[in-house]
């Protein structure tokens, strides 16, 4: 009752933090070509510090779970206990800090994540929009070479 809820945090904290990572990588590869690209040591770090934080973050959920004794239904494996999720309980310390940390869960895995990601990417997308190409395209030369014949042919009567 305590791992699958673990497992089942730390899977997508794993998978929200590198989709982070892989979306401010991209970023500095596009805006930042010529400057050098993320080391193995330094990709390797950053992949430590994800399951850190990760880990960190899914840990409480092994203090939360546990399996309760339902009347009609059984066992179940819940976070807190029947009676705190009734409002029975005077005690609600342990409630309360599941709700603090559902909250957490829901900003460290939800939004904070889609804020970076989608600022990175319309970053990217803006400067390749707005930027100008690098050489000339090929509408370009065909301009270029139509006023050349114009040119070369204004001189002659």
């Amino acid at each position: 009752c305590k791992l699958a809820p673990f497992v089942q945090i730390l899977s997508v904290d794993v998978s929200i933090y590198s989709l982070v990572a892989v979306s401010l990588d991209r970023y500095h590869v596009m805006l930042h070509p010529l400057k050098p690209k993320l080391s193995t040591k330094s990709a390797f770090i950053i992949f430590v510090i994800i399951w850190l934080i990760a880990l960190g973050s899914s840990t409480p959920s092994l203090f939360f779970f546990n399996i309760h004794a339902m009347d009609n239904v059984g066992y179940q494996c819940l976070p807190v206990s029947p009676e705190q999720l009734m409002g029975t309980n005077t005690t609600t310390n342990s409630y309360d800090i599941y709700k603090i940390y559902v909250v957490y869960n829901i900003y460290s895995q939800y939004i904070i994540p889609f804020i970076i990601i989608s600022c990175a990417y319309f970053r990217i997308a803006s400067h390749l929009y707005f930027s100008k190409p690098v050489g000339q395209t090929k509408h370009q030369e065909v301009i270029a070479r139509n006023k050349r014949k114009v040119s070369m042919t204004g001189f002659w009567p």
